[in-house]
């Protein structure tokens, strides 16, 4: 059996989730209950505990502490947080520790049903008690999966060729649709960059794809839900009587990812309704019809939910020839010229260029700023400064781009890029500038006490004499003579200071031949004699 442990300060919380479901029908048996953090930690060493549901809020140990701990103990335990809606920061960080789901109070009956079972089957799976009746209806299962996921996958990349018969369709890819209505739906998740997680997106996946199941699941003939990219797809097929029904659901699905969002503040789901058919021989039009929603969202607003309906007034379509030459002609100068403020002044021209309102196509202007960050890391890589800029960084501004909500954060997204790879590249070629200068330096802290001059020191690193004296005083603040006199009365200083070395010894050791001399320019530099300095500071 599956031992279960449930940890919640209220007690009468912990009765009810003991009571809301039959645990033996998951192969699983309550071993504890407890209302503090520290008592959950002790039981899970003594009971060796395979699952834990636990409050995210607790004496003692909160639920995160607890996870933490309880890993450290054994990393196979899995773990249901429950959360009341003012915690999601605390959900969302017990999130990152690889918990099995998150249950939001008050608990419901299916959504643990839901969960235990996929816990149960996860647990049989990983200690290999799965008897041979569930292997291979598991991977019947799988194989079904994967089959009507490669729909999706055809339809996504465009491969999907003319579509065939229902019948044809029912065998390619696994499915049982019927004459009726076809739709699909794609939620999109946005967020900032900084704020994606994997492992949060995977729960989020899940979440969804509950509730998608749960609200819609009995209204269709058919219903397959695709997660990829931030974007939860669902591709519906139900009775032509129960469009208006359908419509009400997906309100309703609507209203369930808002109370979700007070978990994750930072994730905005926004539900994109794509157009219906009758006509299986339309199918590509409604995902592409979904993708246009998707896209739109970027001006018609997000954490709501839109719908591909006709428009009075046409979509205005940009002309990114022209916008895109303008910029290319702004952004090459600037790029030339490693000139930020141009640049950024580029992206403001290009901003501005953008009407946003009703009319403008989402999808355009989306298009439009990837195509200007593509240009601009062409117009970098075909600069004189030869620097090489990393391959990932055209991708995560993809992938920014596809996390960015509005318009808004598109353009702040393409002035980011810019400026960080022109800032890049200014350091870059500061470091190649300075190469010469601080092989120089080298050098005369390794020579000091030598006669060595400019000119030695020029033809060593490869420039004439004259460039490589301007260079040197323009990264220096000092010429030559200058720089070489403070290493050599820098080192003189230290000799006074923790030596018993004579005078004469000492000017010798610096480079000085003339002990006069030295004295001299000694005094000049630290206004005081050698002898003077030496008494100061002994």
């Amino acid at each position: 059996m599956i031992r279960v442990l449930i940890a919640d300060d209220e007690e009468k919380v912990c009765t009810l989730i003991s009571k809301l479901v039959n645990w033996k029908d998951f192969d699983m048996e309550v071993v504890a209950t407890v209302y503090n953090g520290i008592e959950a930690l002790e039981r899970i060493k003594e009971l060796a505990v395979d699952v834990v549901i636990t409050d995210i809020r607790m004496p003692g140990y909160d639920g995160i502490e607890l996870i933490a701990k309880a890993k450290e103990i054994n990393d196979h335990i899995e773990f249901i947080i429950i959360s009341g809606y003012r915690h999601f920061e605390y959900a969302q960080s017990a999130i990152k520790y690889g918990v099995s789901d998150y249950l939001l109070k008050p608990i419901k009956k299916e959504e643990l049903t839901a969960t235990l079972e996929k816990i149960r089957l996860f647990c049989l799976q990983r200690t290999e008690q799965l008897s041979a009746q569930e292997q291979l209806r598991l991977r019947l299962q799988d194989d079904t999966s994967k089959q009507r996921e490669q729909l999706f996958l055809d339809f996504l990349s465009n491969s999907r060729g003319v579509i065939g018969s229902l019948e044809e369709l029912n065998k390619t890819y696994c499915f049982k649709f019927v004459k009726g209505i076809f739709q699909l739906t794609a939620i999109k998740i946005d967020c900032r960059y900084e704020d994606y997680n994997a492992d949060s997106m995977k729960v989020l996946y899940q979440k969804v794809s509950k509730i998608l199941d749960s609200i819609l699941g009995d209204s269709c003939y058919e219903m397959e839900i695709y997660c990829k990219n931030t974007i939860v797809y669902t591709l519906l097929n139900y009775p032509l009587e129960n469009c208006l029904f359908v419509r009400r659901q997906l309100k309703a699905v609507m209203s369930e990812l808002l109370v979700q969002q007070t978990v994750f503040d930072k994730d905005i789901f926004t539900l994109c309704v794509g157009k219906q058919t009758e006509d299986i021989q339309k199918l590509p039009q409604c995902f592409i019809s979904a993708q246009n929603v998707v896209f739109q969202r970027l001006v018609d607003g997000i954490g709501k939910m839109n719908e591909d309906i006709p428009v009075i007034e046409e979509h205005v379509l940009l002309n990114q020839e022209f916008l895109l030459g303008d910029f290319r002609r702004r952004m090459s100068q600037a790029v030339e010229l490693l000139d930020l403020q141009a640049a950024m002044s580029a992206v403001d021209t290009l901003t501005s260029a953008v009407p946003i309102d009703k009319k403008t196509k989402g999808s355009s202007v989306y298009q439009l700023v990837l195509a200007a960050g593509e240009m601009f890391m062409v117009l970098i890589k075909n600069t004189q400064y030869n620097v090489k800029i990393p391959a990932e960084i055209y991708e995560e501004f993809k992938t920014r781009l596809f996390l960015c909500g509005n318009v808004e954060r598109l353009f702040e997204s393409l002035g980011l890029l810019i400026k960080t790879q022109i800032d890049f590249i200014v350091q870059e070629k500061k470091q190649v500038d300075n190469r010469p200068i601080r092989i120089a330096k080298e050098y005369i802290q390794k020579n000091y006490m030598n006669p060595i001059g400019l000119e030695e020191i020029s033809e060593m690193v490869g420039f004439n004499l004259s460039y490589f004296s301007a260079l040197f005083k323009k990264e220096t603040g000092k010429n030559f003579i200058e720089y070489l006199t403070e290493v050599r009365i820098s080192n003189a200083k230290e000799l006074l200071r923790e030596t018993n070395l004579n005078i004469a010894e000492i000017c010798n050791r610096v480079g000085y031949l003339d002990q006069k001399h030295f004295i001299a320019t000694f005094k000049k530099y630290a206004g005081i004699k050698p002898g003077e300095f030496r008494k100061l500071y002994s």
